[in-house]
Parts: structure tokens; C-alpha cells; sequence
């Protein structure tokens, strides 16, 4: 009897502990945390209502009300950019970590801007040629995808288009949000767009950059729609760079229908360095009397290793695994992606087709939907437990990524249907 009861009570406390994992693993992975502060005149202190204090790249976003208090709620713990914006002021960013149930940030002081004021009374007389600037901007800021097709610009007049005819390239910044609604996804997006550099010559380069703030709002809609928008953004997410990170992050790249390779770059082995080569040239372009054939041999030896290429790339055919690519850092929630300076050559394919060797063949092709190569530029790129980049100038993307615009974008805080 008394074995019996021993045994009852082991049991109870294995699943009282089994219970007690759950429920607390449950609500570390939904807790939610609220950011609050006051926003004020840098100059008199006083407090400005009306600011728009959102976290970039998330749809938590409000307004500070008349006493300058602001509260942003149902943020999840992780790194954020905080953005305060309003006319006549310099917009204000500070990175934050939210892992308290409360994180006050006090007051934030806001400059007054004169500068931007006097901009926005110049803007009377438009450029002539704005209409083709506007094309340009939009077909490169929203993509040419049909995702972008019913994108719609709401406030184009808040952007300043200026066009170098000299060195072909558009330059674009707004004084006020860009108002965008991406009616396939369903969001309607509050855009400070901070710079944006676009080169039109091909012949030149085809360079593109932007950055800026960016505050997500999910449309209302019938049952229907919603229904269209939540199939939606689930297929801009699958096979995407955040889909990708994320998979890393939760230890399923492969389950998850990634598959990686390595493309090799080194010294090519038989090329010897250019100062041996070039000192080997030299000598040989002098031949001694009576041995020119034997100089001549030599001569044309070393010109051939001088062609010879100095850096060779090889793409392998076996898959590596995530242990290969993919580090802790030391900083909670922030992960590192490297290869030893190596490319990496993604596929995915939510099915698990993959064809035998992988190919680098039409990468940059329209109709390139899940092929990537991730350039490093620097030994790692750094990413959060979101699936964002956040040393963005660590790597380069060519192939499927880099083919995305803003018509594709998703908020940081994006939950798939399926998770």
C-alpha cells in the first residue's frame, strides 16, 4: 500500500512539472509588454500632442495625446527602432529592448526643424517632368510585380522628386508620411522615406537604394476579404528572407523547405601572386644573347598565369546543415548567419523538389520566385528573433530576395496562419 501511494504521488509530481513547462512556456512565447514616455518641445519643454510614435516596420504604432503621454501595448519582447514623427520637427529614432512588462522612457525631446518648414512652402511650382519621376519612383519603390499593380500611392504630393540629368540618378524624400495601400495584403502603410537613390542608366549601373520609417495598419474588410488578404500575405511570406531566418532561428530550415548550399570562393591554386608573375614577366621580356626561343617559352608561360583568374567560385552539391551557417551571439534574441565569407545559394520549394545540383542560371529572372544568393560583405550578418537584418550593409542579395519591393513587405511582427 504504502509502494502503491509512493508511486501515485512520483506521478503527480512528474505531471504537475510537465504542466508547469507548458504553462510557462506558453506564456513567455505570448507575453506582451507596453511602452509608454511623454514627447516634448526640446526648446520649451512643452508637451506636443499629435506626434505619431510607432515602432518601425510593426503595426503598433499610436498618437501622443494632448499632454504629450503616449502608450504603445501588446509589444512582444525583442529589439525595436522607436519612431516619433510630427510636422515642424526633426523625427526622433532611438533603438529599444523590450523584455519588462513595462519599459518607460521617460521624455522624449523633439528639435524644432525650420528647415523642413521652409521646404514644404517651396513646393508650388512642379517639375514638368514629375509625372515620369513619379513612374520611376514607383515602379522601383513598389516593384513591377502584380502585388505592386494595385498598390495605391494616396498622398504623392508629400514626396520631393529631384532627377541629376547629369550622373542619371532620381533622388526621392518626403516631408510627411507616404500613405500606401496595398490592397492584396490588406495593410494601409504610413512611410517617412528618409532617402531613396535610384540610378536610370543602365549603362552606368542600376543601382537602387531606400530606407526610412515605415508604420504598418491592417485594412478592415468583409469576412471575404480578409480571408483573400490572410492567404496572401501567407504566400509573400513562404520562402521569403524573414521565412528563411525565422526557420533558423526555430531549428527547422529544412522541414521548412530550405534548401542550402555553399558557393565556394578562393585563390585559384594555380595562379601564383601578381607581384611573383609581374617580376617572372620582367626578366623574361630581357632574354640573355643566344637563348631567345627558351625566353620566349618562359615569357608566354607567365603571361598565361597572368590570365589566369585570381579568385575561383564553385558551387557544392551538398546541402549544409544549420549548425554550418548559423551562431549565437552573446546578446538575447540576436543570432548571427556566416559562412566563412562564402556565398550562399538558397532554394526553397515547400513540396522538398529540388533539382539534383543546384544552378545559378536565370537568378536574376522575373520569373525567379525561389532561388537566392546571399553575398557577405562582412563575416556575419546579424539578425533578431523577428528574422530581420539588422546590419544591413553585412550582405547582398541577388535572385528571388532581391527582387522584392515594398508591395511585399511584412511587418516585423507577422504571424503566419500556419504557426
Amino acid at each position: 500500500m504504502l509502494l502503491w501511494l509512493k508511486q501515485i504521488n512520483t506521478f503527480l509530481k512528474i505531471v504537475l512539472a510537465a504542466v508547469y513547462c507548458v504553462v510557462f512556456s506558453y506564456t513567455y512565447a505570448n507575453a506582451q509588454s507596453i511602452v509608454i514616455g511623454r514627447v516634448i518641445n526640446h526648446a520649451d519643454k512643452t508637451p506636443i500632442s499629435n506626434a505619431s510614435v510607432f515602432l518601425s516596420n510593426t503595426t503598433i504604432g499610436n498618437e501622443t495625446a494632448a499632454d504629450g503621454n503616449f502608450r504603445l501595448k501588446s509589444v512582444k519582447p525583442g529589439k525595436y527602432l522607436i519612431i516619433v514623427s510630427v510636422v515642424g520637427f526633426k523625427t526622433y529614432n532611438q533603438e529599444i529592448i523590450v523584455n519588462d512588462y513595462i519599459l518607460d522612457l521617460h521624455d522624449i525631446e523633439l528639435t524644432p526643424d525650420i528647415k523642413a518648414l521652409k521646404e514644404v512652402s517651396i513646393h508650388a511650382s512642379p517639375d514638368q517632368d514629375r509625372e515620369m519621376y513619379l513612374r520611376w519612383f514607383k515602379d522601383q519603390f513598389l516593384g513591377t510585380s502584380d502585388l505592386a499593380a494595385d498598390c495605391v500611392l494616396v498622398n504623392p504630393e508629400v514626396l520631393d522628386l529631384i532627377y541629376d540629368k547629369d550622373r542619371y540618378i532620381l533622388t526621392a524624400s518626403s516631408y510627411d508620411f507616404l500613405k500606401i495601400e496595398n490592397k492584396d495584403l490588406g495593410y494601409r502603410l504610413k512611410y517617412l522615406v528618409n532617402d531613396f537613390n535610384y540610378c536610370t542608366n543602365p549603362t552606368i549601373n542600376h543601382d537602387l537604394h531606400y530606407e526610412g520609417f515605415v508604420l504598418f495598419e491592417e485594412m478592415k474588410g468583409t469576412p471575404s476579404q480578409e480571408k483573400h488578404w490572410k492567404k496572401n500575405r501567407q504566400k509573400v511570406f513562404e520562402g521569403s528572407e524573414m521565412h528563411f531566418l525565422r526557420s533558423l532561428v526555430n531549428n527547422e530550415p529544412e522541414s521548412e523547405g530550405f534548401r542550402i548550399l555553399q558557393w565556394a570562393i578562393y585563390q585559384n591554386p594555380e595562379r601564383p601572386a601578381d607581384s611573383v608573375i609581374d617580376k617572372k614577366i620582367a626578366s623574361f621580356k630581357k632574354p640573355k644573347s643566344g637563348s631567345s626561343k627558351k625566353y620566349n617559352d618562359s615569357l608566354r608561360y607567365w603571361e598565361k598565369k597572368k590570365d589566369l583568374k585570381k579568385v575561383l567560385e564553385t558551387l557544392m552539391d551538398y546541402p549544409l546543415s544549420k549548425d554550418e551557417i548559423f551562431k549565437l551571439t552573446d546578446q538575447q534574441d540576436l543570432y548571427a548567419l556566416g559562412c566563412d565569407m562564402d556565398n550562399l545559394h538558397i532554394t526553397y520549394n515547400k513540396d522538398h523538389h529540388f533539382p539534383k545540383k543546384g544552378s545559378t542560371y536565370h537568378l536574376n529572372n522575373p520569373d525567379n520566385k525561389n532561388v537566392t544568393i546571399v553575398h557577405f560583405k562582412q563575416p556575419y550578418a546579424f539578425f533578431d528573433v523577428n528574422g530581420i537584418i539588422v546590419n544591413i550593409n553585412g550582405l547582398s542579395l541577388s535572385g528571388a530576395w532581391s527582387q522584392n519591393r515594398i508591395a511585399e513587405l511584412l511587418p516585423y511582427d507577422y504571424s503566419p496562419e500556419n504557426k
